[in-house]
Order: C-alpha cells, then structure tokens, then sequence
C-alpha cells in the first residue's frame, strides 16, 4: 500500500496531467468537427466521425482488460495508448499540410481508428486510479480529476479559439495543434512520474460474473440503460449542430 505522501504526490501529479491535457481534448473533441466541415467533409462523414469514435470505443472496452492482462506495468499499459491518442497532435497538422484532396476524410478516417487508442487509455486509467491513491481518498482523487479536468477546459478555450479565430486557415490550426501537442508531450512526462501500488492478488476462486448475469442484475441493467441514452441524447446531435453553425449560421472559430 502506498504511504500518504506517496498518494499525495500521485493525485498532484493527476491534476497537474489532466489539467496540461485539455488542450489536446479540445482541439480533438471540440473542433476537429469544426475543421472537417471546414474542409467540405459530407453530414455522412461528419456523423461518421461521431458514431464510428464510439464504435471503436466499444471494442476498446471490450479488448482493453487482454491488454492489461498482458501488459500489467503502469508505465506501459497507460503510457502507451496515451501516446497514440495523442498522435492525431501530429498527424492532423500533417495532413492538413501534405495532401491537396480527401483530407476531411483521411483526418476522419484516421480519428475514428485512433479512438481505440482512447477507449485503451479509458479502461486503463479506471483500472489504476485505484492503486494511485489510498482507498479513502480514492473518491477525492476521481473529483479532483475532473474539477481540473473543468478547470483546463475553461482556461484553454478562449486563448484557442482566439488563435484559431486571429490567424488563416490552415495555419491557425496547425499552430494550435502545435501548442496543444507541447502541453500534452509535458503532460505526458508528468503522467510517468505517478508510482501505483502493487496489484492486490487476485482470489481466483471467485469466478467474475458473466454479461448475462450482470444484464439479469435490475439496477445494473437500469444503469447501462441510463447511460445509453444519456450518451446518445448529448452525443448524437453533435454533428448537425456542428454543420449547422459552420455551414448555416457561418461563424467563426471564436
């Protein structure tokens, strides 16, 4: 078990990552919609951004706990799809500046393979949380993610959109995938400074339950339910709201 100044250190350093990983969430969740209608990409391909981020995010979640089993070590089980999802960082720019025609759908194609990457990273990170901190201040961990998680998105977003809004298109964007990638690449280094505890061993005697008795489990299966129609309320209008404000009401990036 980690001592307290051990899990202390570890929830500064969750703070101070999430906190240098908005800009990264919001040039890839928030605007990279924005720069595909931008580039002509079709309502089919902009709607294909959305719901084919989600289906790789379903696999991922299935797939993830064979990589974890696999891979058991922090640095290298979180480490690595953290990487990759933040490549489009790179990738993006790239794109943007090397091909002449398709680039909304490379840019969307490339995106929704790499939100495999995300759903990994997902699983990964609910998997360790557990062992950054102690049990009871486990739940002060996860709200002290989120508040900076709040925290970032809120300081981030003007000064973006501003630089989006002040320089030409493509090369506004480019430079701010340019600032959002050198936040995640310190980000990232503040990430593998966290130290988990050791994984509790394991009594195989239980035997973990199966899809369908969690499905025949009434509150379990209202939650699932919930959350499916949570997501698809808040998610699902996304992209004709995104095409109605660039293509319909033309406004600016700002």
């Amino acid at each position: 078990m980690l001592s307290l100044s051990d899990a202390q250190r570890n929830e500064r350093w969750n703070a101070i990552e999430v906190t240098l990983a908005t800009p990264a969430v919001i040039l890839t969740l928030q605007y990279l919609p924005v720069l595909v209608t931008r580039l002509g990409a079709s309502p089919l391909w902009v709607g294909a951004l959305t719901s084919g981020g989600a289906l790789m995010l379903t696999l991922a979640a299935v797939l993830a706990p064979l990589w974890l089993q696999r891979v058991p070590d922090f640095r290298r089980a979180f480490g690595l799809p953290l990487l990759v999802w933040r490549s489009p960082l790179i990738i993006m720019p790239a794109l943007l500046l090397l091909l002449r025609e398709h680039q909304a759908e490379a840019i969307i194609g490339v995106m929704i393979a790499l939100h495999f990457a995300a759903g990994v990273l997902n699983v990964a990170l609910t998997s360790f949380l557990p062992r950054m901190t102690l049990p009871d201040r486990l739940a002060g961990l996860v709200s002290l993610r989120w508040a900076m998680f709040g925290f970032g998105i809120a300081i981030f977003s003007l000064p973006l959109a501003a630089l989006l809004n002040a320089l030409t298109f493509p090369q506004n964007y480019v430079a701010a995938f340019a600032i959002a990638l050198l936040f995640a690449l310190i980000g990232y280094g503040v990430a593998m400074r966290i130290r988990v505890a050791e994984k509790p061993t394991e009594d195989r005697r239980a035997p973990r339950p199966s899809l369908r008795e969690v499905w025949a489990h009434a509150p379990a299966r209202g939650y699932l339910l919930l959350s499916l129609a949570v997501h698809l309320v808040v998610n699902a209008p996304v992209p004709l709201i995104t095409l109605h404000l660039v293509r319909g009401l033309k406004m600016t990036d700002l």
